[in-house]
């Protein structure tokens, strides 16, 4: 039995009914084959216990603003990214070496401390973060618009020399102190969260 995925469920349970039949069939199936079969031939069994989860809340909805690199990858001075904040699909698009990755990953990095493409990669990949056109200024913003909240500015600085681990990151909304990523409540979204534990499944910058 997958308990997060468990307990996925049961929150949708929860919060959208199905009828007794069907919920009971769709449990049913986290207990297992044989108790499948007997809900499906009419002599059900007793489910084992639902465990004791705690899943992550639904993550606090935000739209992207802009995004502002510099001394990260494949950009040297500052360059900003600027895209509508509203519902819907945005493609950005440019000819190969543009910058598009780079600004990917930039926004990955910023609110993650990590690339998860670079945990199968060699070390050589890491030691390269560093943009050769603008080694010494290494900084990533990124501007929100945050539900409930209003406009947001998360930012990570890198010092003159740090390595990819020595960032600092802050978290700015408006009207309120600064703050870190926690602020966002993002953490258990971006990152690998044990939801059961709320431990890092990966181990992070900070």
């Amino acid at each position: 039995m997958d308990d997060v995925l468990l307990g996925i469920v049961l929150r949708r349970l929860d919060e959208f009914p199905l009828p007794e039949q069907t919920a009971d069939l769709l449990l049913a199936a986290f207990d297992g084959e044989e108790s499948l079969s007997a809900q499906l031939g009419g002599q059900a069994q007793p489910r084992s216990k639902a465990p004791d989860i705690t899943t992550a809340p639904t993550p606090t909805g935000a739209y992207l603003q802009s995004l502002t690199v510099s001394g990260f990858r494949g950009i040297g001075p500052p360059a900003t990214l600027t895209v509508t904040p509203r519902p819907g699909l945005t493609l950005v698009v440019g000819r190969n070496g543009s910058g598009k990755s780079s600004f990917a990953e930039a926004l990955e990095v910023l609110l993650t401390g990590n690339l998860r493409r670079w945990e199968k990669l060699s070390a050589v990949w890491k030691q390269g973060w560093r943009s050769m056109h603008c080694p010494d200024q290494a900084r990533i913003t990124a501007e929100f618009l945050i539900e409930g909240a209003g406009p947001a500015k998360a930012q990570r600085i890198w010092p003159k020399g740090a390595d990819f681990a020595g960032s600092t990151v802050t978290v700015q909304v408006a009207g309120e102190k600064q703050a870190g990523l926690e602020r966002l409540g993002w953490r258990v979204t971006l990152e690998p969260v044990d939801p059961a534990t709320g431990e890092l499944i990966t181990r992070t910058a900070s």
